[in-house]
């Protein structure tokens, strides 16, 4: 599947699920899904893991990890928030299997596994958690510029952030317009974008 279809995926995910605002908070919305999504203490070096048990998603995100002397982004909620998205990515993508769930408008989804590299799931999960956290088409409304503003804004660490403004100023480059998502996602955010105003400042 192209990159495309995996950022289609966390948009819809936005917009199904009424997501209006900075941060986005990725535990909710699971337990809105039915997904359960827990820390943990893990005994290897993960981050997190999901799995499907009875149509039932597991989502667990580490919560510590070995001490360390140098300052460690994974101690962070901003990691933390990341790791949680990228997780749903995988669920949502089909990584761990095939599963069925009903959203809170009566609509039956299902999600079949695929077969595919570890690379490519790490990479879908990777695309989905930063366009689904930082969707480039409300970064572009408020007149995101800097990579500090996107940390402020949606609470992630710095190297998502600069992942994500890499992103948005090749497109600002390229001239690229909204597509029809992404005009559904802005006029669902438009009440944040308004009061937020330019650079997301009040």
């Amino acid at each position: 599947m192209s990159n495309q279809a995996v950022i289609e995926t966390a948009q819809q995910t936005l917009l199904e699920y009424g997501v209006t605002q900075f941060p986005i908070r990725v535990s909710p919305l699971c337990d809105r899904m039915g997904i359960h999504c827990k820390l943990y203490h893990p005994k290897d070096d993960n981050d997190g893991c999901c799995g499907i048990r009875n149509n039932t998603v597991y989502i667990f995100i580490a919560e510590r990890f070995a001490p360390t002397t140098k300052k460690d982004l994974r101690h962070t909620a901003e990691y933390r928030r990341f790791t949680a998205a990228h997780e749903l990515g995988h669920a949502l993508r089909g990584h761990v299997g095939s599963w069925s769930w009903v959203s809170e408008d009566g609509t039956t989804h299902h999600t079949t596994g695929r077969r595919m590299t570890s690379e490519q799931i790490e990479q879908e999960a990777d695309a989905f958690a930063s366009e689904f956290l930082m969707p480039q088409c409300v970064l572009l409304s408020l007149g995101v510029t800097t990579t500090d503003e996107i940390m402020r804004l949606c609470e992630v660490t710095k190297p998502d952030a600069t992942v994500a403004l890499k992103r948005l100023n090749k497109r600002r480059r390229q001239r690229i317009p909204l597509s029809p998502l992404e005009t559904q996602i802005c006029a669902q955010f438009h009440d944040y974008i308004k009061g937020m105003g330019k650079h997301g400042t009040t």
